[in-house]
């Protein structure tokens, strides 16, 4: 296990197994890059200050996805309710892609507001048996909801969308270690 430096606890918790490390940096950079060339039509009308701060905002989303799965991460904010809450309030990214993007807020805020409602519902569930299928539930439902609006949003702003929905009400809010957890509590 590698120690995280302090700073970079809320993204990476305290410690994080080397491969998974690994893996959270090579998916964020190439999905990243992946991204901003295949789709660079689609951001390339937009000030320059736009589309720097679209890439930060993909680099982020797509690391979080990954890291929001790993061990590390999650026992850290495995018994840090309050932490878990603000985690959940913090991520108003969907609301910047669509306005640096200069795509209708109203989807953007639809889309956050349905997000939050979906990762607070699922914190609650979070030791029912039944939160993974929820969570895969209302991700789906996630999934309806942004391809009706998909006429009016660019192919690269979907693709982060779906990013998101799956970076916090999968990767974040389910349970994904607590059998490892409970292992090392009774030992």
């Amino acid at each position: 296990m590698i120690k995280i430096p302090k700073i970079f606890h809320e993204i990476l918790g305290e410690e994080q197994r080397k491969i998974d490390l690994l893996f959270i940096i090579v998916f964020a950079i190439s999905s990243t890059v992946f991204l901003s060339l295949f789709y660079y039509n689609d951001i390339s009308s937009l000030p320059i200050i736009n589309q720097v701060i679209l890439i930060i905002l993909t680099i982020d989303i797509t690391g979080g996805v990954v890291a929001n799965l790993s061990f590390g991460t999650d026992n850290y904010y495995m018994n840090r309710r309050k932490a878990r809450y603000v985690f959940i309030a913090i991520h108003i990214q969907v609301i910047l892609i669509f306005v640096f993007a200069h795509l209708p807020l109203r989807i953007g805020l639809i889309l956050w507001g349905y997000t939050m409602l979906c990762a607070i519902i699922l914190e609650l569930y979070k030791n029912n048996p039944s939160q993974k299928v929820l969570a895969g539930f209302m991700f789906s439902i996630g999934l309806l909801i942004v391809f009706g609006f998909q006429n009016m949003l660019t192919t690269f702003v979907v693709i982060l969308v779906l990013f998101y929905l799956f970076k916090l009400l999968y990767s974040f809010s389910v349970n994904h270690h607590q059998e490892s957890n409970d292992a090392k509590t009774i030992s």
